[in-house]
C-alpha cells in the first residue's frame, strides 16, 4: 500500500503531538515517530523519551519500532527528524537509521532533516538509500516543526 497525501498529513501530524510530549526538550530537538503497516494500519508510535531512571535519552523512532514490534516488514517509519546514524556518546543503543533497516522498514518519511553539525545534515538519509530504504522528504509541516520542535540553543 502507498500512503495518500492525506495519510502522509495525518500521521506526520500525529508524529508532531507525540513530539510535544516529551518535557524534557529545552535545548534539544523535541521528535516523533509513528510507524504504519504495509496494510496501511497504525502499529506504534512514540516520542523522545528517557531511559527510567536515567538521563540517557531513547529516541522516539526506537520507541515507535519497540511498540510496533512484528509488524514493521514492508512497513513505513514517519518521524519528525531525519533518523539518527552517529552513536552517542552515553548511547546504548545503536543509531534509528541502522534499526529502521534491521526491523525491514520500507519507507521512511522524514519532517525535516537534521542540520546540527554533530549529525551532518543528510547522513541518516544517505544510510537509508545505501541500504534500499525509500525516503521521502514531506515538508508539509517543515516551518511548524521548525518553529515548534527544534529547541536546539
Amino acid at each position: 500500500m502507498v500512503l495518500s497525501n492525506d495519510n502522509l498529513r495525518y500521521y506526520m501530524a500525529r508524529a508532531i503531538k507525540l513530539a510535544k510530549q516529551f518535557p524534557f526538550g529545552i535545548g534539544r530537538p523535541l521528535v516523533g515517530a509513528v510507524v504504519v503497516s504495509e496494510s496501511g494500519i497504525l502499529v506504534g508510535e512514540g516520542c523522545k523519551t528517557l531511559l527510567d531512571g536515567t538521563n540517557i535519552t531513547v529516541h522516539a523512532e526506537r520507541v515507535a519500532l519497540d511498540n510496533a514490534e512484528g509488524f514493521t516488514n514492508r512497513g513505513y517509519l514517519i518521524t519528525t527528524l531525519e533518523p539518527c546514524v552517529k552513536t552517542h556518546k552515553n548511547a546504548i543503543f545503536r543509531p534509528c537509521a541502522e534499526l529502521a533497516v534491521e526491523k525491514g522498514i520500507h519507507t521512511v518519511v522524514i519532517g525535516i532533516i537534521d542540520d546540527s553539525p554533530a549529525f551532518n545534515g543528510t547522513r541518516g538519509v544517505e544510510y537509508l538509500r545505501g541500504h534500499s530504504v525509500e525516503v521521502v522528504i514531506y515538508d508539509y509541516f517543515n516551518s511548524k516543526i521548525r518553529e515548534e520542535l527544534m529547541l536546539r540553543k
